[in-house]
Formats: C-alpha cells, sequence, structure tokens
C-alpha cells in the first residue's frame, strides 16, 4: 500500500503505480516469514495451533 500511495505522489498513473508495487513485492525477503511458520504451526484458520505435536 505504501508503494502504491507514494507512486501515487510521484504522479504515476494507476498502471504505473502497479509496476511500483509489483517491483517491492519482487524485492520482498521472505526468509524471516517461512522461517516463523515453520517455527509457528497454525491451524486452518490461521490462529496458532495450541498444543499440536510436532
Amino acid at each position: 500500500m505504501q508503494a502504491y500511495e507514494d507512486a501515487g505522489m510521484r504522479g504515476l498513473c494507476h498502471e504505473g503505480r502497479w509496476e511500483v508495487v509489483l517491483a517491492a513485492l519482487r524485492d520482498l525477503d521472505l526468509r524471516g516469514l517461512t522461517d516463523l511458520a515453520e517455527r509457528e504451526p497454525h491451524d486452518p484458520t490461521g490462529q496458532p495451533a495450541r498444543g499440536l505435536a510436532r
């Protein structure tokens, strides 16, 4: 959202703003999120699992 808003302030059109968003998403380092997901099991509703054996 921040990338989209910043691009709009720079005068980019809707399509240009989305290109900036896509570039920002491509640059994300998701390793920290995947590490967290592996350490913290969740049930199908997205809630942290309680008492589940690994």
